[in-house]
């Protein structure tokens, strides 16, 4: 099974975007959205309502349905002005948009580093 992974490393099988995005049952579906509005509120200052959390295939892919801060992301941009497939490979790692996201996701800066080997 291949696992979909962002530019800066988060996998996101584990994203709670992604798996509200995948959920089959419309009121689990919806729980789940209303988490992730309540989780952007209250971490982010981002204000979402559950109908706003819309949904995400990943940020990679070429083509498909992205979440509004995903597609907006200045690590993502880079990367893909950069024409790379990951963070990992960038002439300027570790640079401060990254380090930015290590810092609010550990796990993603450990899997970056485990492609840089």
């Amino acid at each position: 099974m291949t696992t979909l992974l962002s530019y800066c490393g988060i996998h996101c099988d584990t994203c709670p975007i992604h798996i509200a995005t995948i959920e089959e049952n419309s009121l689990t579906k919806l729980q789940l959205r209303t988490a992730i509005a309540n989780t952007l509120r209250q971490r982010y200052g981002m204000n979402f309502s559950p109908e706003e959390v819309t949904d995400c295939d990943g940020c990679t892919l070429e083509t498909g349905r992205l979440f509004k801060p995903c597609a907006e992301c200045v690590v993502r941009h880079c990367a893909r002005e950069r024409q790379h497939d990951s963070c990992a490979y960038c002439s300027d790692y570790i640079c401060d948009k990254l380090q930015t996201v290590f810092n609010e996701q550990p796990e993603a800066h450990s899997t970056i580093e485990r492609l840089r080997l």
